[in-house]
Order: C-alpha cells, then sequence, then structure tokens
C-alpha cells in the first residue's frame, strides 16, 4: 500500500537545505512601464510654465528700465532748468538791482568818512530811507556829474563838508543820478553815475574821494565826457580798492538800469523825509528835511549859514563857520561835496 505522503517527502528530501543563519536574497520587484506620453506633457508644461515666469519678469524688468529712463530725463531736465535759471540769475540780477550800500538810491557817509553798510535794491523794491545819525545833521545830496553847478558845489563847499561828517557833526547822503540831456550818444551823465555805484559797492569807504575827484575831472559840456578808461584812472587815483571789480563793473555798465531807474524816482518823487516833491535840477542839497537853494553854488559861507543855524547857533559874516578839518582828513584829499 502506498503511502500518500511519500511524494512529499521525497520531494522535501530533494530539496536543498539552507543553512541555519542564510540571508534570504529579495526579489526585485517588477516596475510597471514608463508613461513616455505623460511625461513629455509634464515637461512641455513646466517649460511653458518657466516662459512665462521669464516673460513676467522680464516685462517688470522693461516697466522698470522705462521709469528709470523717465526719472532719470525729468531729472535731467530739472538740473538742465536749474542751471540756466541760475546762470541767467547769475548774470542778469546785477543789472537788475541797485548797488550794495546804496539802498536808499544813496550812500550815507558817517563819522571818520566811513561809509554806511547796507545790502543792495531789490528789482521792483522801493529805496529804504537809511536811519537819522544821533546828534547830526543829515545831508543829502543829488548830483549829475556832468552838471557845471555840482562841480561848482563841490568845490566851494569841500573842506567844510568832510570836516562836519569827520567830526560827526552831519551825514553826508550822496545820491547819483543821470540828469544831463547834453550827454548824447555818450551817455556820460549815465556812465558816471554808473561808476560812483560800482565804487559804492566794492570799494564804499573811497566813495566820498572818488566822488569829488569825479567832479573836479568834469569836462566841458562843449567836448562831451570823459571815457570809461579816464573814469577808471580817476578812480585809481582816489584809491579806489578793488579795482579788477571795479572795472569790469564800470565797463559792463553793470548798474545802467539802475542808474535809469533811480534817476526816474528822483524826478517823478517824491523824495523821502523832506517836502521837496521831486529833483528839478542838480545839485540838490537838502540840509535836515529843508531844501538848501544859495544865491550861487560857488559861496560857501551860505551853506555855512545854514548848517550852523540849523545846530540852533548864530552865524556871522566875519565868523569861520567852517570847523578845522579833523586830523584823519588830510589837507591834500579831494574835496566832499
Amino acid at each position: 500500500m502506498t503511502d500518500p505522503h511519500e511524494p512529499a517527502d521525497r520531494e522535501n528530501e530533494s530539496a536543498p537545505a539552507e543553512p541555519d543563519g542564510a540571508a534570504v536574497e529579495p526579489r526585485t520587484p517588477v516596475e510597471p512601464p514608463l508613461d513616455t506620453a505623460a511625461i513629455q506633457t509634464a515637461a512641455r508644461a513646466a517649460a511653458r510654465e518657466r516662459a512665462s515666469e521669464i516673460r513676467t519678469q522680464q516685462r517688470k524688468s522693461d516697466r522698470r528700465r522705462t521709469w528709470l529712463l523717465r526719472g532719470g530725463l525729468v531729472t535731467g531736465i530739472v538740473a538742465v532748468v536749474v542751471v540756466v535759471t541760475f546762470v541767467i540769475i547769475s548774470f542778469a540780477s546785477p543789472s537788475q538791482r541797485g548797488p550794495r550800500n546804496m539802498l536808499s538810491d544813496g550812500i550815507r557817509i558817517g563819522a571818520d568818512l566811513k561809509a554806511l553798510r547796507t545790502g543792495s535794491l531789490g528789482p521792483g523794491e522801493s529805496p529804504t530811507e537809511a536811519r537819522d545819525q544821533d546828534g547830526a545833521i543829515p545831508i543829502r545830496l543829488y548830483v549829475d556829474y556832468f552838471q557845471p553847478d555840482s562841480a561848482a558845489f563841490a568845490k566851494a563847499n569841500s573842506k567844510q563838508l568832510r570836516s562836519w561828517v569827520s567830526d560827526g557833526a552831519a551825514t553826508l547822503e550822496i545820491h547819483p543820478i543821470a540828469l544831463s540831456s547834453k550827454s548824447g550818444s555818450d551817455q556820460y551823465a549815465l556812465r558816471a553815475a554808473n561808476a560812483a555805484g560800482c565804487v559804492a559797492e566794492f570799494s564804499p569807504d573811497a566813495f566820498l574821494d572818488f566822488h569829488v575827484a569825479l567832479l573836479a575831472a568834469q569836462p566841458s559840456q562843449e567836448s562831451g565826457g570823459m571815457s570809461d578808461a579816464r573814469i577808471l584812472a580817476v578812480a585809481k587815483k582816489a584809491k579806489v580798492q578793488s579795482m579788477s571789480d571795479v572795472t569790469s563793473c564800470v565797463e559792463s555798465r553793470r548798474f545802467g538800469k539802475w542808474v535809469q531807474a533811480a534817476s526816474n524816482r528822483a524826478v517823478n518823487g517824491p523824495l523821502p523825509g523832506t517836502k521837496v516833491k521831486a529833483v528839478s535840477a542838480t545839485p540838490l542839497v537838502l540840509l535836515g528835511s529843508a531844501q538848501f537853494v544859495p544865491s550861487s553854488y560857488s559861496n560857501s559861507k551860505e551853506l555855512a549859514r545854514a548848517f550852523v543855524e540849523a545846530n540852533g547857533g548864530d552865524f556871522t559874516q566875519d565868523e569861520s563857520a567852517s570847523p578845522s578839518p579833523s586830523p584823519s582828513a588830510s589837507s591834500s584829499a579831494p574835496a566832499a561835496g
């Protein structure tokens, strides 16, 4: 009788026995076949997404460059406008404004013959009257450097004016204007007043000496006015400082428009600090608030009498109304007036 378990036993006997502790080699799983079409589709989608990102970044970059370019152009235009404006102002303002130290349209000389420092009169501004010096009688002089009476007044009254001002008994405010109708195309009256403005700006303490020297050198009206070179020679002889600046100012007629404006203000009035309405001829002399009108501009005693009386004193014909010049005033210095 056949044993039903025998074949199984034989099968077991035929299978080699594995030693104890031997590792069992794992079986490699079988991978499914790759889906090539799906991979290509995913790659194309990723490429499209990347391309879209690149285009977006490019558009942003283009916009930034556009704004930077526009901003640069605007900044450049603004810079050019600023520079051009600065250049225009730099070149135009000196001819539009008045000279420094002539805020009242005139320059005031005080004690020790020093000029009062002030700013300049701006375009369209009205003159500002200088404050009176305590204890000093203000004397104002409107002068046309081509008028013979202006030269005669300076020659006759130089020493006493210089003495009164130097000692602090008076202040002298000089207003250069151009009224002379005989200047013609030469425009000497205007050029001389412009030169006075140049000296007031660049060498104010030499103004009085220059003013007097210019009147002393006044040419005859028949011969015409002095050249700019001759005016500058007078300035140099009067020891005007900063001659390079003064020369440029004179030759360019830097304050020519101011001279015209100041002359119009003087002629049309009103004149500040006085009842005198306007200037009709030169010299116009204001002693305090009153106009001094001599019988002759060559007579120094008439001004001396008026000055003494303005101080509350009594004047006699034999009395010397002109105090001795102060030690600081040289006897050889040009006359004031």
